[in-house]
């Protein structure tokens, strides 16, 4: 794994970092943060900058965990109605061979009804 180096700002103290990720991503993220913190500090400004840091990581891990249990949630609703499909879809196989031999004894009766008929003009 390649890591790209980058350097960030965030509330005036730069910050060098080794990740994966691209560097543009890294300064978003920074710039989002930075701007995060001090919108905060600027509504409390009794809150120190390492107080308010913390608050929003707390923000930011709740909104998280709550974003990842909303996905599990979705993937597990989205498992159901897979299964709620792969049961209607046997369903629909199943009355779709009742169908076909209705319709077969349908023919079979007509075809009886037919020859009964020609019996009864021949007699």
């Amino acid at each position: 794994m390649e890591y790209n180096k980058v350097r960030v700002n965030v509330c005036g103290k730069e910050f060098a970092l080794q990740t994966e990720e691209s560097a543009g991503y890294m300064k978003e993220l920074a710039k989002i943060l930075d701007s995060k913190i001090n919108d905060f500090m600027d509504q409390n400004p009794g809150v120190d900058l390492t107080s308010s840091a913390i608050l929003i990581g707390l923000s930011v891990l709740d909104d998280s965990f709550k974003t990842n249990s909303d996905i599990d949630n979705i993937r597990a609703q989205i498992a159901s109605y897979a299964a709620e499909t792969a049961q209607a879809m046997d369903k629909i196989d199943e009355l779709e061979e009742k169908i076909e031999l209705l319709n077969r004894e349908k023919e079979n009766l007509q075809r009886d009804l037919e020859l009964h008929a020609l019996r009864d003009q021949i007699q």
